[in-house]
């Protein structure tokens, strides 16, 4: 008897003790060969994914530009922001708010 006939057989008659042996290899043996081809595919694209970063296929559609440089008056803006929410934050430490209780 072939295994398709062994897992037919043990599909027909379910109810019978004798074929669980049959119906549990041909799920386990699915499961390993479902397991085996995800693992081969993600392998393959993982490769994939890494031979276009090493060898730059991606370089042409980065599109990284260099950013314009900004003026010191804006750099020191935003320093000075800074450092406000950094005194913001140590006054608030210093002294926290005071939250009721709702209950």
């Amino acid at each position: 008897m072939t295994k398709f006939k062994e897992i037919r057989h043990a599909f027909k008659n379910r109810q019978d003790p004798e074929c669980a042996r049959a119906i549990a290899d041909a799920i386990w043996y699915t499961t390993l060969a479902v397991a085996l081809v995800v693992f081969v595919l993600s392998m393959l694209y993982s490769g994939w994914l890494l031979y276009r970063v090493v060898y730059g296929v991606e370089r042409e559609e980065s599109g990284a530009v260099a950013a314009d440089s900004i003026s010191r008056e804006e750099l020191q803006a935003a320093l000075d922001a800074l450092e406000a929410e950094r005194a913001r934050y140590r006054a608030l430490l210093a002294d926290p708010p005071r939250i009721v209780d709702p209950s």
